[in-house]
């Protein structure tokens, strides 16, 4: 069987660029994309609990402003100022939410999401690959529309505006993987 190739765009370096995976029919087993999710939690916490932030939860529930449905995000970060949205579930948007993205999630992750995100005001959104070892993090603009905040393919560091303090050296995130 032959590798089928899927073509994203990234904004490595502010510019958008085609990547591919390099086999749609591979998936992100659950254990790697837990560790991701998991690793990441880790990384982020040690600064939102150092600076008495808010709270990080992975895969929580969310019900989204004007939605009757839930979404489950990888991870949310709730701020302490918009702790009102913490109950059982998160009701209301989180201030940043993480995606695992592989070939299967891609639509889903990159256009549905990334919309439904946006329109619910959900301020900052990560997404990763970890097959492309790709950080690409988003910044809700005045209008309501996401913009490239910062992005790292392979090496180089993310970092977040809603998380004040927070980055992250990808090359070194990447290698802690299995």
């Amino acid at each position: 069987m032959q590798a089928q190739q899927s073509t994203i765009t990234s904004t490595v370096a502010g510019k958008h660029q085609p990547l591919r995976f390099k086999d749609k029919d591979k998936e992100m087993s659950r254990f790697r994309h837990g560790c991701i999710i998991s690793l990441l939690a880790h990384y982020m916490w040690g600064v939102v609990l150092k600076n008495q932030l808010g709270w990080i939860s992975e895969d929580p529930d969310v019900r989204l402003p004007n939605r009757e449905t839930k979404v489950r995000p990888d991870l949310a970060f709730v701020s302490k100022a918009n702790e009102a949205v913490i109950r059982d579930n998160v009701e209301g948007a989180p201030d940043l939410v993480v995606e695992a993205i592989s070939a299967s999630s891609y639509e889903e992750d990159t256009e549905k999401k990334f919309n439904l995100y946006a329109e619910a005001g959900v301020k900052e959104y990560w997404i990763i690959s970890a097959e492309m070892r790709l950080i690409d993090v988003f910044s809700l603009d005045e209008n309501g529309q996401y913009q490239p905040l910062c992005s790292a393919l392979r090496e180089g560091k993310v970092f977040s505006k809603v998380i004040d303090g927070f980055e992250l050296d990808v090359e070194l995130f990447f290698s802690q993987m299995k």
